[in-house]
């Protein structure tokens, strides 16, 4: 027995000034780059990796085969599924992750990124970042939008000089 679940919960917030500097700015100068992240294969079980999600404040840990990313899961999801297994019968990553299809890259403007998270109602509030089909890392919403916030203000400023 494994649970997967995952939040719909996504706040969307005012980026309508995005349009008038978003160009000027790219993923890579944001996102967080895997050397910051733990990963996770598929063929990991619950057991074998939770007393290193439990020392971390990770919340979201990509899964990847030969540095190319296949899913994602949640720390939550990794944390229950220790707790309710059967007979020290833990599942793999595999079965409680959630695959990917979107992703970005570390050279594309925040416009686009922007437009993903707008279109996607991504569950797990980023993005996988890839360049030349190789995981480099994740793309948080809250990183994203804290960006864009100063970014704004600074933009405000420089107009009313």
């Amino acid at each position: 027995m494994f649970i997967s679940f995952f939040y719909f919960v996504y706040k969307k917030e005012d980026l309508s000034e995005l349009n008038n500097f978003g160009k000027e700015y790219f993923v890579k100068e944001i996102m967080t780059s895997k050397d910051f992240l733990k990963t996770l294969s598929p063929t990991d079980t619950v057991e074998q990796i939770i007393d290193d999600v439990m020392k971390i404040p990770q919340k979201i840990f990509p899964v990847l085969v030969n540095n190319k990313i296949v899913g994602i899961v949640r720390r939550e999801e990794i944390i229950i599924n220790f707790k309710v297994a059967i007979m020290d019968d833990y599942p793999l990553i595999d079965e409680i992750m959630t695959k990917v299809n979107l992703q970005v890259s570390p050279e594309s403007n925040i416009l686009i990124a922007k437009k993903i998270f707008d279109k996607s109602n991504t569950p797990f509030h980023c993005i996988p970042v890839v360049k030349d089909g190789k995981f480099t890392g994740l793309l948080f919403y809250e990183l994203f939008i804290d960006f864009v916030s100063m970014k704004k203000v600074l933009f405000k400023l420089k107009i009313n000089e």
